[in-house]
């Protein structure tokens, strides 16, 4: 879980720390003593109060994001995956364009819980409140649950997979819903990855190809 691993250093790295040898925390290398930081506020509508993030300033692409003690109740990044450089909205396009989708949204919010978001994506067919544990698990990629859902991609009418770390009744920690790759409609499968850090509501939006990765 590469791409949790890296949102998950964007939010704590330490300001003005040094870069991890890790490759999963590449982000850091951002975080030098030198950096040019902004520092951002963002409203819980859900849970209350308001979390800040010091981040540097080369990841907002928006003049209004740089400016200093800016408040919203989201926050969006665009980085590549590999690198953690920033990517901007018009190169994106030129990727897009190109097939290339090395890339990836961070999305920091607050939202409905991890288990809500789970029922939710477990529920496309059948009573909306189905728990997960109504699911068996089976081996997903990773350290993820594969729950086997009515749409799983092995199934009659393939539409999206929803795995989750770790094993539902236990306190769930990650969800990831995935467009199915055996679905006719379906040309480029991406996936939705959701999680909590620094007190705050993180979700991912990457490729399918880099799930596993």
């Amino acid at each position: 879980m590469r791409g949790l691993a890296l949102a998950l250093a964007l939010l704590g790295c330490p300001a003005g720390g040094q870069a991890d040898a890790d490759p999963a925390v590449v982000a850091c290398h951002a975080f030098t003593p030198g950096a040019d930081y902004t520092d951002i506020m963002v409203v819980r509508q859900l849970e209350g109060g308001e979390v800040t993030l010091r981040v540097p300033a080369q990841y907002f692409e928006d003049f209004w994001d740089r400016v200093g003690g800016h408040r919203g109740t989201a926050q969006l990044f665009r980085v590549e995956i590999g690198s953690w450089e920033p990517v901007t909205r018009e190169e994106t396009g030129t990727r897009n364009a190109a097939g290339v989708w090395n890339w990836m949204d961070v999305l920091v919010h607050d939202v409905i819980s991890l288990e809500r978001v789970a029922v939710v994506g477990a529920n496309s067919y059948g009573p909306e409140d189905t728990p997960v544990t109504a699911f068996p698990p089976r081996l997903g990629p990773e350290e993820l649950v594969w729950l086997d859902t009515p749409f799983a991609s092995d199934k009659e009418r393939p539409e999206r997979d929803v795995f989750t770390h770790p094993t539902p009744p236990a306190t769930i920690e990650t969800v990831v819903v995935c467009a199915s790759p055996a679905n006719p409609i379906i040309r480029t499968p991406t996936c939705n990855q959701h999680f909590r850090a620094a007190g705050l509501d993180v979700q991912l939006l990457y490729d399918r190809i880099e799930l596993p990765r």
